[in-house]
């Protein structure tokens, strides 16, 4: 499981209740910090609980009525989480952009790591799923710092 992320030295880890994930703007490059997921305690009938969205669920349509669309996530670092609850940080790909969705339910955002189904060996560990990466595009990203992270 995708617990956090690590962008220009700022931490952001899933379980805080105001976590955020930054994400380029397409066209721009501008860095916007949108909300990450949603938290058990968060009462939504629409959005769906957790930090992540396989491929496959997307594919589905099981997200359709959210409107989902695809982001890049800026993202130096992620942390992975085990079994055992020890998290794992590892360097995002060098050439490489983390893989995010965007899920919308009328005026409110959600963002979600995406991930394959994918498995992953890796820190003496078998990864059942992995996040998705592409290759980074040519826009420069743009930091704007969050207000509250």
């Amino acid at each position: 499981m995708c617990i956090g992320i690590m962008y220009k030295g700022t931490q952001s880890y899933f379980f805080n209740a105001d976590a955020c994930l930054p994400i380029i703007h397409p066209r721009t490059g501008i860095i916007e910090w949108l909300p990450w997921g949603m938290r058990s305690a968060e009462r939504h009938v629409h959005f769906f609980n957790g930090s992540t969205v396989t491929d496959y669920e997307i594919r589905e349509g099981n997200w359709a009525e959210l409107q989902p669309i695809p982001v890049r996530i800026a993202a130096q670092r992620f942390a992975m989480l085990d079994r055992d609850r020890d998290i794992h940080w590892m360097p995002v790909p060098e050439g490489k952009e983390l893989r995010g969705v965007l899920a919308r339910w009328r005026n409110a955002v959600k963002v979600y790591i995406l991930l394959s189904r994918d498995s992953y060996s890796g820190h003496s560990y078998e990864w059942k799923r992995w996040p998705v990466f592409r290759p980074a595009t040519r826009v420069k990203p743009i930091n704007i710092a969050p207000e509250n992270n």
